[in-house]
């Protein structure tokens, strides 16, 4: 398990870097669209803004999938091979109770007949 959660900084800090892409783009977008309803940019300027951003975005949103595959792959190979090593799961306690309510029964079905 500790083996886990430190194969997940990777993945943890790609996913923070990320972020911080998104984030800036966001404030930059609203930059642009600032100077070009003031007046200071032209239109051709901001579709050639509007152009890149939208591309950067997409690399930025792909980003971000590719680091939520990779967290997944890591909790599917980390974890279940951790689970495959033979580390034992403890019954769960419905489990318990349905099989003494059941042996209760058939006692109770014995001593009747």
């Amino acid at each position: 398990m500790l083996g886990y959660l430190a194969a997940r900084l990777l993945p943890a800090a790609l996913g923070l870097l990320t972020t911080g892409l998104l984030v800036v783009g966001a404030v930059l977008a609203a930059i642009v669209l600032r100077s070009f309803v003031a007046g200071t940019m032209t239109a051709a300027g901001f579709l050639l803004q509007g152009l890149i951003g939208a591309a950067l975005l997409l690399v930025n949103l792909q980003a971000i999938a590719s680091v939520a595959t990779l967290d997944r792959w890591l909790a599917r190979r980390l974890l279940e091979a951790n689970r495959l090593k033979g580390t034992p799961t403890p019954p769960s306690p419905n489990a318990y109770t349905s099989h003494r309510a059941r042996s209760r029964n058939t006692s109770n079905h014995l001593r009747q007949a």
